[in-house]
């Protein structure tokens, strides 16, 4: 271990360790929090679940022609990660849905607010309460 040769140095040292496991932890709790929102979407076509996606520093509404299927909602989540995993220390990472078509555009929104039987409490809120559990994971890593 080398020496320390002033306290500047010293403070470098301490600011990047910090800004690496802030950076890290943001991600992991946008990660965790987009797959678990996901998830727990209800799946008819998979188009709702898939157009979930991870953005940095501003909201992708953009629809996408995707489809997601599966009920742990893994390519949804690896999707968000790859996006998310980009991001620098003082980004504002974003968890969006860009879902459009037969649904319309408000079509998550009434998903969140109770119309299928397969979400009847949503699946924002419902994530959002878990956060702090979620928050703790990540600082856990």
């Amino acid at each position: 271990m080398a020496k320390l040769k002033s306290f500047a140095q010293f403070g470098k040292i301490v600011k990047s360790v910090l800004e690496k496991n802030a950076k890290n932890y943001q991600q992991d709790v946008g990660v965790e929090l987009g797959g678990d929102v996901a998830r727990l979407t209800p799946i008819d076509t998979g188009k709702a679940t898939a157009n979930f996606s991870g953005s940095i520093n501003a909201p992708d509404t953009t629809s996408k022609n995707r489809f997601d299927k599966s009920t742990s909602a893994n390519p949804t989540k690896q999707a968000i990660q790859k996006e998310l995993y980009k991001s620098k220390f003082g980004d504002v990472l974003y968890i969006s849905n860009g879902v459009k078509g037969d649904q319309g555009e408000g079509y998550i929104i009434q998903l969140e607010n109770g119309k299928s039987k397969q979400a009847p409490r949503g699946m924002v809120a419902i994530n959002l309460a878990r956060l702090q559990i979620i928050s703790k994971e990540a600082l856990s890593k």
